[in-house]
């Protein structure tokens, strides 16, 4: 059963998540802030997905991303946002993105290639 990371500052986003990640048979890890998120990914070897959000305070979304990519650079980054407008740089830094407001088949349908794509960079890495 996969792990995910969840980081998200809103508490009913992280509580609601969790649910439909463990309704999904995947083990759902949540942090509320991008720094207590980058110590949970550190100190949990079996994370193979990072659901991320963009605004957040007072590390946002895109510093986050960096910082995973910079110490596990074949992590996937899944940014679900509700903000409509990204920076461009963003999107260099996260392998999918999918709206909150976004029908929950194209949710499941992207963490599903992410944790296919984890395995496959898993495999090729050398």
């Amino acid at each position: 059963m996969p792990t995910i990371l969840c980081i998200d500052d809103q508490k009913a986003v992280l509580i609601t998540m969790q649910r439909f990640l463990e309704h999904l048979g995947h083990t759902a890890l949540t942090s509320s802030t991008g720094a207590q998120g980058l110590n949970l990914l550190r100190r949990s070897p079996d994370v193979q997905l990072v659901i991320l959000d963009y605004q957040m305070e007072p590390m946002d979304g895109m510093a986050v991303a960096i910082a995973i990519k910079n110490s596990f650079p074949i992590m996937p980054i899944l940014l679900h946002s509700g903000n409509a407008h990204l920076p461009e740089r963003l999107l260099s830094f996260v392998d999918a993105v999918v709206g909150k407001d976004s029908p929950i088949p194209e949710l499941i349908s992207s963490i599903d290639g992410l944790l296919k794509l984890y395995a496959y960079r898993l495999r090729t890495a050398g």
